[in-house]
């Protein structure tokens, strides 16, 4: 390869790079009931995006994606940048947790937000990760202006790591999913102890979907009672809305076991698209 084509090469290699762009959130799972089952609003959820950039040396560059992300998401914090292969941002944001699919995108200048209501037999809450193809359209255009090049979910990835920061053992059922790195293709059911947290990453397909329809399924919560559990949140929201935030730092308050009982989950049907 001469040296034109190898600078060639380069040069692509960069701005394609700068265009990767992986998504993780944290899911607790008494803010997502207090949302589904009361109607809380306002209450938000940490997450993270890696952004690939040429460098970490150029903080000009950084600083640049940085500012160009806070317009299309929420409190954006630069957080670290990590060399090799290809270089990652690492960036804090906030995003928020809203009860209906419908009209979300008007409530929030979030380009992501979780999705939590109940099922439409009421016997379970389902749990998904929509995308405002709009504001994600118009962030591509963006990026497009300034590094000559688009987003593109190709190659990334999209993450949960879900928590149960209640004060008893909670059921979940999660499909077609990565959980803590292993394949689970049909519905299975999961017991979260206290403090147990597990790491959810739908698969390709379920990412895909995402990409091209702007959600996708990323979990459920059966109810026992639906009307008691709606009743118990109801009368504990105002509380959950104070300690929301504060759940943000848990895992740094105290580990938290990987660790979760499961079976095959049978009785609930696959998750359907909400929206």
């Amino acid at each position: 390869m001469n040296a034109k084509n190898w600078c060639l090469f380069l040069f692509l290699f960069i701005f394609i790079s700068a265009c990767k762009i992986d998504m993780s959130a944290d899911i607790y799972l008494r803010d997502i009931k207090d949302v589904a089952l009361a109607n809380a609003e306002g209450l938000k959820t940490s997450g993270l995006l890696k952004v690939g950039v040429p460098s970490c040396e150029d903080k000009e560059k950084l600083s640049q994606v940085s500012s160009l992300l806070q317009d299309y998401f929420l409190n954006v914090i630069e957080k670290s940048c990590e060399e090799g292969m290809e270089s990652l941002l690492t960036i804090g944001v906030d995003v928020p947790i809203v009860h209906s699919a419908t009209g979300w995108t008007s409530k929030t200048k979030s380009t992501t937000a979780l999705i939590t209501n109940k099922s439409k037999d009421g016997s379970s809450i389902l749990v998904s990760f929509a995308l405002n193809k709009v504001r994600f359209r118009n962030l591509n255009e963006a990026v497009q202006n300034q590094f000559f090049d688009k987003l593109s979910f190709d190659e990334s990835t999209v993450a949960f790591s879900v928590n149960n920061d209640g004060r008893q053992d909670e059921e979940i059922v999660v499909s077609d999913s990565f959980v803590n790195g292993k394949p689970v293709v049909f519905p299975k059911s999961l017991t979260l102890s206290r403090r147990n947290r597990i790491d959810v990453e739908p698969s390709n397909v379920r990412r895909i979907s995402f990409s091209d329809n702007g959600s996708m399924p990323v979990l459920e919560i059966p109810i026992d009672d639906p009307r008691k559990e709606t009743l118990n949140q109801k009368q504990n929201v105002e509380v959950a809305k104070n300690h929301s935030s504060k759940t943000q730092g848990l895992k740094s308050l105290q580990p938290l076991n990987y660790q979760a009982k499961e079976r095959i989950y049978f009785p609930f049907p696959p998750f359907s698209m909400i929206g």
